[in-house]
């Protein structure tokens, strides 16, 4: 997957607008906000209700003593002050948003500014990251992942980033984009390790939700009312002329902003302050979708995504039979699961895989148990192939042996005995004739 298809992820830290604008009154109150409009009639003045919602109304000069209205330098400053990189890396287009149209716009148009060296430090990071997300790396969750990892688990990485660019719009209690990222989420990866989490934050932002819109649907009747008695009180023509004019305006900009998240094919259309419509249509929509999630099993899915870890196990130790059970059994609990398909196709080249490198590997010969007969083949080679001074002595015979060399000198010694006494006693005898 080619890095520059990530969905831009605009998780860039802006703090809201601070309120700039302060109004002294008569009775010695001050209202701090923002001056939309100045007539000579009035003041139309809009103020930070709370987080979510904004109050505009007309404040007749009678009632104001003074108004401060801070440098145009340091409104637009304002705008920018918590401007850094986030989490999470963008597309190159959206950094070239944030430097061009915003940091360097600033600095040409107030080239005077006291901000001026903050915002060239703040340019250089946005510059440093958009030369490493050009490179092909990836920002996530404060960690960067190099283009290789992006291009082996593209599907898994750019889920993780629409998670958490939904956690980012949970955090600031936008609901609105926060389900919308999450139904882009389910159509393009429903079957990522993520989506399981996803779906669970999905009905928590639900019930959240419905809480928020019931408070907001309360709050918007109540300043209806207040709207319609202080005109009916009114007895200034030009000024109810004035109110009507801004109602108008404000009711039109609202239907235009609803017509255009719906041409965008938006299923949340966002909240609109002071607009029953927005409110009525999304009150409609989140028992139905609540309904519709409640359906989807995520604890099948994290079962699912157990099996497919043991079966991963498995494969490190060439158990393919056992891996391709667990992966089959994963299967079966979520159909959808990427990681299970993928692998079920990538097994059977494994294990060929596997066959290949035990054939090529050479096996040592164990040597054959010895026979009897073996036994004595391998004397006789011994005793042949011995060094003579080694060999075992030959006999001798008896005459040569000390016993036999002692018995024929004493035989020797009775033999000439025997013989002088022969000769003796022939010597002795008469002769024939005496």
């Amino acid at each position: 997957m080619s890095p520059t298809s990530l969905i831009p992820i605009f998780l860039v830290a802006v703090s809201a607008a601070v309120s700039a604008d302060t109004l002294t009154l008569t009775d010695g109150r001050k209202l701090s906000g923002k001056v939309i409009e100045e007539t000579a009639d009035g003041v139309l003045f809009e103020t930070q209700v709370s987080a979510s919602i904004v109050d505009t109304k007309m404040i007749s000069k009678d009632e104001i003593d003074k108004i401060e209205r801070k440098s145009p330098e340091d409104k637009a400053w304002t705008a920018l002050a918590s401007l850094k990189p986030g989490p999470n890396s963008l597309t190159s287009a959206a950094y070239d948003n944030i430097i061009v149209t915003r940091l360097e716009a600033h600095l040409r148009q107030f080239p005077q500014s006291t901000h001026k060296g903050e915002i060239e430090g703040m340019i250089e990071a946005f510059r440093q990251e958009k030369a490493r997300v050009e490179a092909g790396d990836v920002k996530l969750g404060g960690r960067w992942i190099t283009a290789e990892e992006v291009e082996k688990n593209g599907a898994e990485i750019e889920s993780c980033q629409i998670f958490e660019a939904m956690k980012d719009s949970l955090r600031q209690r936008d609901f609105s984009t926060a389900l919308n990222t999450f139904e882009t989420l389910e159509k393009k990866y429903p079957g990522t390790s993520v989506f399981p989490d996803a779906l669970d934050l999905a009905r928590q932002a639900l019930t959240a939700f419905r809480g928020d819109l019931e408070l907001r649907a309360a709050a918007l009747k109540r300043y209806q009312e207040k709207w319609k008695q202080s005109y009916e009180n009114n007895t200034l023509a030009d000024q109810k002329q004035q109110l009507d004019y801004y109602a108008n305006q404000e009711k039109e900009k609202a239907l235009s902003t609803l017509a255009k998240a719906k041409e965008a094919g938006l299923k949340w259309v966002p909240i609109i302050e002071r607009n029953e419509d927005s409110l009525v249509e999304l009150q409609k929509l989140v028992p139905t979708e609540m309904q519709r999630l409640i359906a989807l099993d995520s604890t099948k899915m994290r079962d699912a995504l157990a099996k497919l870890g043991e079966a991963e196990a498995k494969l490190a130790d060439n158990d393919f039979e056992s891996a391709s059970a667990l992966v089959t059994e994963a299967k079966a609990l979520w159909p959808a699961l990427d990681r299970a398909t993928r692998l079920l196709a990538e097994i059977p080249a494994l294990k060929e895989k596997a066959v290949k490198v035990a054939m090529a590997t050479p096996v040592a010969t164990p040597t054959p148990a010895a026979t009897p007969a073996a036994d004595e083949e391998k004397t006789k080679a011994s005793v042949a192939s011995a060094p003579a001074s080694e060999a075992a002595p030959e006999k001798k015979p008896f005459y040569m042996t000390t016993m036999g060399a002692v018995a024929i000198a004493a035989g020797a010694l009775v033999l000439v005995g025997g013989l002088s006494l022969l000769g003796k006693l022939r010597g002795n005898k008469p002769t024939v004739g005496e």
